[in-house]
């Protein structure tokens, strides 16, 4: 071997030279040896001098992503609070929908068609109750007028006269009670009535407040989400942040396990090579001996 060559041509007493092999061994007349691999070391260095610093870029990644990570954490919560904010937005869309429903069924509408019908029959009671007086009047009229000519005459015709004008008060009285009763009824109705339309115009006013705070909530919300969607640092941007980060820590993490694994195969090698440096040194320590034993028994 290469080795074996160097070292017979360093301890030949013709030649009685210092050799270096092509692995860096060298070969001294003096007895000493010092290993080589010179190439090869150099190498290892380069390499791991590399992995230092891709080392040192990754903590710069790592510490970078641990950064965007917290960044990350108030993001889920804003996250968190964005649905807070839309499910409020959606409560409050169904409560303006219910709250408009519910404004469109009310009876406003129908309360003042029954207190305009009721006010017609008061009208119209009223007026027959004008009229019924007037009866009243001119059959009290009739009759005083009959009795002035009874007292005068007894006559048979005057008499039955009297009396159809007395039945005929009668019946007109009751009908004036009637329609004074009526008249009262239709009054209490419509008293009623205008008290619950009262209630209901309140009830009215109440909803459209509560539908216009309604709409002013949800155009607040609605500001709220597009804010935390599309503004600057808003989730989609943080979010897109870190997973960048993370991509460029896993390529990094990549890329330093794979020097690491180089380096290992090289450590490994200069073990071996060291190894062997050693085994020929301790060959080439029994081939000294045996020299010096040599011309010892030569002397």
């Amino acid at each position: 071997t290469d080795s074996t060559a160097a070292e017979r041509v360093t301890f030949n007493k013709t030649v009685n030279a210092r050799s270096v092999t092509l692995d860096g061994v060298v070969f001294d007349p003096a007895g000493t040896l010092t290993g080589g691999s010179r190439p090869q070391a150099a190498s290892l260095l380069e390499q791991l001098q590399r992995l230092n610093g891709m080392k040192d870029q990754l903590a710069e990644e790592k510490h970078k992503l641990q950064k965007l990570d917290g960044d990350f954490a108030k993001t889920r919560e804003s996250s968190r609070e964005y649905q807070k904010l839309k499910e409020a937005l959606d409560i409050k869309s169904h409560e303006a929908e219910l709250l408009a429903a519910r404004l469109q069924q009310c009876e406003h509408s129908r309360m003042i068609e029954e207190i305009e019908a009721a006010r017609e029959q008061v009208i119209q009671s009223r007026e027959a109750l004008k009229a019924a007086a007037q009866k009243e009047a001119d059959a009290d009229a009739k009759a005083k007028q009959i009795e002035s000519a009874m007292s005068k005459s007894s006559g048979r015709s005057q008499k039955d006269e009297m009396k159809v004008i007395h039945e005929k008060m009668v019946t007109t009285k009751a009908s004036l009670g009637d329609a004074t009763k009526s008249i009262k009824q239709h009054d209490e109705k419509i008293e009623q009535a205008e008290l619950e339309l009262e209630q209901l115009k309140k009830e009215q006013n109440e909803l459209l407040e509560k539908i216009r705070e309604c709409e002013s909530e949800i155009k607040k919300l609605q500001k709220e989400l597009h804010a935390m969607e599309h503004g600057k640092g808003g989730v989609a941007e943080k979010r897109a942040a870190y997973e960048a980060a993370q991509e460029r820590l896993q390529k990094k993490q990549e890329s330093v396990l794979s020097t690491d694994e180089r380096i290992a195969g090289l450590l490994q090698e200069k073990d071996d090579r060291t190894q062997a440096s050693i085994e020929r040194e301790q060959k080439l320590k029994k081939l000294q001996n045996k020299v010096k034993r040599f011309h010892k028994d030569k002397e």
